[in-house]
């Protein structure tokens, strides 16, 4: 692990109707940093744009002092707004399962090919017990409007991006479902996740914090 980065704080951000308890799984990252898991707050109902986000992941950042941002699909998107618009300057961010474009039908399965009935019940459940704490307008934005232009890739940068695989066994085919990824520039890296679906940190977590461990590093 790299010494400069090692016990800086990083800060994890779940994805919408998602709480902290998807991070449960990890072992390694705690060991080497001072990690923060957050919940999404009380008057996240009230968000209502990508802009509203950022403006939240730039407060819990400054708050905790963090050089490094972790966020989960939402979580992800509101740290590269807020990053895009220059609100925060990490020295490493990783988006996970984030789209910048409705996803494809591939990326609506929730859980990879190796996941139990249990793990998907369970996901399922907490997804419908949250999802009402954030705005119908927001989530009607996520689901069917959302684009490229949302948030200018370009000016983005140290960012990880990664996604599940689903059992797909082609790389590129995932790849170009992910159109918005080719305007990156050289100082992002992009990992895939050959069995996770929409939680990769749940279904292969030792996979998930190498992948992790190999950016930092």
């Amino acid at each position: 692990m790299n010494t400069l980065t090692e016990k800086s704080t990083i800060l994890f951000i779940p994805g919408m109707a998602c709480t902290s308890q998807i991070w449960d799984a990890l072992e390694l990252l705690p060991h080497y940093f001072n990690c923060v898991y957050l919940d999404w707050p009380e008057h996240s109902s009230t968000f209502e744009n990508l802009d509203d986000c950022a403006k939240w992941v730039t407060e819990m950042v400054k708050e905790h002092d963090a050089t490094i941002v972790v966020g989960h699909s939402l979580g992800g998107l509101g740290i590269l707004k807020a990053m895009e618009k220059n609100l925060i300057q990490p020295e490493k961010a990783i988006i996970i399962e984030s789209f910048l474009n409705v996803p494809n039908e591939f990326f609506k399965k929730f859980v990879g090919p190796y996941a139990s009935d249990e793990l998907e019940k369970n996901l399922h459940e907490m997804f419908n017990t949250n999802r009402n704490h954030f705005s119908e307008k927001l989530r009607l934005f996520l689901r069917e409007k959302i684009s490229s232009k949302c948030i200018d890739i370009k000016k983005i940068e140290n960012a990880f991006f990664l996604y599940g695989m689903r059992g797909e066994e082609d790389s590129d085919k995932v790849l170009n479902l992910l159109p918005f990824l080719q305007d990156l520039n050289d100082s992002n890296s992009i990992g895939l996740l050959p069995y996770s679906g929409h939680f990769p940190m749940i279904e292969e977590p030792e996979e998930f914090e190498e992948a992790i461990n190999e950016f930092l590093d």
